[in-house]
């Protein structure tokens, strides 16, 4: 069994809590009805300047599935290996990743969770971005050598996952590998609301992009309730010489 994941849950560690995901689903809506679907993110992440448990997400630690899987998993990368993260947050995924010495592009589609970000790691060699899968520009001509998305796509309404697959998976170049962490589902599962757990068949998309799937990990983990996860792990074949 992997480390346990980051707490996500507000019931973690077995007391009642209120739900603080509520007003990330409030302003989700309102960003859906106003034609601007990914606007919450940006003004959830400013009000969590004077509210920092509304981010429910954030421990400020780095990912342990990420962490628990890195000696191994990194052993088929380069060395100083080019690494995308995606939907970076308060970035402490970024920030352990560039003290193990990748060389780290980190994206949010808050200006405010990137300027947060910046500010926590300042000593880190890392280029931040804001911007997201539906814009063009986060791209480099040649792919990154290593995409890592934790916890992103589990929070777009699942009618826009689709569109978002080709894009991800454009990131990653010949050689390289795209690392996924989300919670996961069964069909007939109540699908609950934001986060929404992925279906497997959600990501098959994937390898008709031409992804190889190398590892999928499916477990439930030790919190309490305990969660449901998806450890992903696909490689880009290398271009044909």
């Amino acid at each position: 069994m992997p480390e346990s994941p980051r707490r996500e849950d507000p019931t973690a560690g077995g007391a009642p809590a209120p739900d603080r995901r509520a007003r990330a689903r409030a302003l989700r809506e309102a960003a859906a009805a106003a034609g601007a679907p990914d606007r919450w993110c940006e003004d959830l992440y400013r009000e969590a300047a004077s509210e920092p448990e509304l981010i429910f997400w954030a421990d400020q630690v780095p990912n342990p599935n990420l962490t628990a899987r890195w000696e191994n998993w990194s052993r088929d990368l380069p060395p100083h290996v080019d690494v995308l993260v995606t939907g970076a947050g308060y970035g402490d995924d970024a920030g352990w990743l560039a003290d193990r010495g990748a060389r780290v592009t980190a994206f949010d589609v808050s200006p405010s969770a990137v300027a947060a970000a910046a500010e926590r790691f300042p000593d880190r060699s890392i280029r931040w971005l804001t911007g997201d899968l539906f814009a063009p520009g986060l791209r480099p001509t040649t792919g990154f050598q290593l995409v890592v998305e934790i916890y992103t796509i589990q929070v777009l309404h699942p009618d826009r996952r689709a569109a978002a697959l080709a894009p991800l998976a454009a990131l990653v170049a010949p050689g390289g590998e795209l690392w996924i962490i989300a919670r996961g589902r069964d069909e007939e599962d109540d699908p609950g609301e934001l986060p929404w757990p992925l279906l497997r068949a959600e990501l098959t998309p994937l390898t008709e992009l031409g992804l190889v799937e190398r590892s999928f990990e499916d477990y439930l983990d030790d919190e309490t309730p305990a969660l449901r996860r998806f450890v992903v792990r696909y490689r880009r074949p290398e271009a044909p010489t």
